[in-house]
C-alpha cells in the first residue's frame, strides 16, 4: 500500500512520475495482482492526466466533509 507520491519541481517534466507509476505497475503485477486503484485530489489534473495515459479509467468518487472544530 503506498499512499503518496511526489515528484519535486526541479524533476518534473522528465518522465519521473510515469517511470515511478510503470515501476509500481510491474511490481504489483508481478505479485499476481490483477488491478490498481489510485486516488488523486479533485484538482490535481496533472496526476489524473498522467493516470489516464497509463490506461487508468474513472470508477469511484470520493466525498470529503470537513467538520468545523
Amino acid at each position: 500500500f503506498v499512499h503518496d507520491v511526489y515528484v519535486t519541481d526541479s524533476a518534473r517534466g522528465r518522465g519521473v512520475g510515469k517511470e515511478l507509476l510503470r515501476a509500481g505497475i510491474a511490481w504489483i503485477r508481478s505479485r499476481g495482482m490483477r488491478q490498481v486503484v489510485l486516488w488523486s485530489k479533485t484538482r490535481n489534473q496533472t496526476a489524473q492526466r498522467l493516470f489516464h495515459n497509463a490506461g487508468f479509467r474513472e470508477t469511484m468518487i470520493e466525498m470529503t466533509l470537513d467538520l468545523e472544530q
